[in-house]
């Protein structure tokens, strides 16, 4: 059996499990972290598909043609087509190499969504830490690289 068959067939959707959701997962934690709220906070599976049809627009009739789930596909058909508040608008203050990260980790297809070592290639994640943050600072509380509030 041919390996890159198996595994190509395994990411024709967006809804089957492999390293590629982890990625995604980082796109929603980091977007998370950049605005303090979930980005994509759905109350059901039909609310969670039109929240991500909002922001990000339509996935690719090609990969929820590959759905597992018997109920999704009816759920795009019925969902706006328009992307009513689009990532570009929730981030507008990230500077493009922020925007271009977040988009590339929140790709439908996992067959062109980054790698998370591409993601750490990032010229956002490269630059993020500053000159002080280097790969010889191991010696150093990497909490001295992080400005800390406290909240109550």
């Amino acid at each position: 059996k041919d390996s890159n068959n198996s595994n190509n067939n395994n990411n024709n959707s967006f809804l089957n499990y492999s390293f590629p959701i982890d990625l995604w997962a980082v796109g929603c934690v980091l977007a998370e972290l950049l605005q303090g709220y979930p980005l994509l906070d759905g109350s059901s599976e039909i609310d969670q598909v039109q929240k991500m049809i909002d922001t990000l627009g339509h996935p690719p009739t090609r990969l929820y043609n590959y759905s597992n789930s018997n109920s999704l596909p009816n759920s795009y058909s019925s969902a706006s087509a328009s992307a009513s508040y689009s990532l570009w608008d929730r981030f507008e203050y990230l500077p493009s190499e922020g925007l271009s990260l977040l988009t590339r980790l929140l790709e439908y297809d996992p067959a062109t969504r980054w790698t998370a070592a591409r993601a750490l290639k990032s010229p956002f994640l490269e630059t993020a830490a500053g000159d002080e943050c280097t790969k010889n600072d191991t010696n150093k509380n990497p909490s001295n690289h992080i400005e800390w509030n406290r909240t109550e």
